[in-house]
């Protein structure tokens, strides 16, 4: 952990990831990477004790499972082996410690190495409403706003390769969403990009998508579920999820391209003016 910290230090991408991690959560110890105090500072004992007490009583957890398997077997196997772990009936409840993002706009600019190269992170952030429909939405939000800005910056500007939009949801500990936008580009450029990326931001909520981009993006959140559903890890993530957090049905996954065929260009238009 020392020598991964110290060769961390020396990376231009470390001290932006830094900057970025201190903009949205301050000095937290719980976000970003452990400092040297703390890592010099662990106690293997003290680790140790904390392995013990989480996993000396199992009456709490929950065990997922998918693939290919008989049933009859599986439950056989989880009789003999998971029904004989320690449960003690603790009854326990949580706190939340996420540290307050900031409630305004914080900027930050970094220079660090000496490639004549910018990296550029934008992020949105605050409350929303955890629905599935929102859910939704975002991600409509997120594939039309991200071909624009790859068609604007990248095809017309000629500013960057690889322009990227990120949305996420998080229904706990709090609902809010969370939207990156972020870019590499020629320092001198900066401005330039930042602005035509404001200018599509701005486009999209005075006037919303249009019917063959919220077609288009339809087709492409259909084909990604259909082809996330081949998928183990698709499985096992989903139903974590809905398993572990309260009042959620699991059933809703079954609900996903019902709520892709409903979205329509001004939901997408509202989702921006929420969010951007």
């Amino acid at each position: 952990a020392r020598a991964d910290l110290v060769n961390r230090q020396a990376a231009p991408h470390a001290a932006f990831e830094d900057a970025l991690q201190e903009a949205l959560y301050g000095s937290s110890i719980r976000r970003g990477v452990l400092p040297l105090p703390e890592i010099e500072g662990l106690d293997a004992q003290r680790s140790l004790e904390i392995y013990r007490e989480r996993f000396g009583d199992a009456s709490d957890f929950t065990f997922t499972f998918v693939g290919n398997f008989d049933e009859e077997e599986l439950k056989q196997l989880a009789q003999r082996y998971l029904g004989t772990l320690p449960a003690a009936g603790r009854q326990e409840s949580w706190n939340d410690v996420t540290p307050a993002l900031p409630g305004g706009v914080v900027e930050k600019d970094v220079k660090k190495g000496q490639d004549q190269q910018s990296l550029v992170q934008l992020v949105f952030t605050g409350p929303i409403s955890a629905t599935e429909q929102v859910q939704v939405q975002l991600e409509a939000l997120e594939r039309v706003l991200d071909v624009r800005l790859r068609e604007t910056l990248r095809e017309d500007l000629s500013g960057t390769y690889a322009p990227f939009v990120s949305a996420r949801l998080n229904a706990l500990p709090q609902p809010r969403y969370s939207l990156s936008i972020g870019f590499g580009t020629d320092p001198n450029r900066v401005d330039e990009l930042v602005d035509a990326m404001f200018q599509e931001i701005s486009d999209l909520k005075a006037n919303g998508p249009t019917v063959e981009e919220v077609t288009t993006v339809q087709e492409q959140l259909r084909r990604s579920r259909e082809e996330a559903q081949d998928s183990n890890d698709f499985w096992l993530s989903q139903l974590e999820y809905y398993f572990t957090t309260p009042g959620e049905d699991p059933m809703t996954i079954l609900e996903y391209n019902r709520l892709v065929d409903a979205v329509a260009p001004g939901d997408i238009q509202s989702a921006a003016q929420l969010t951007l």
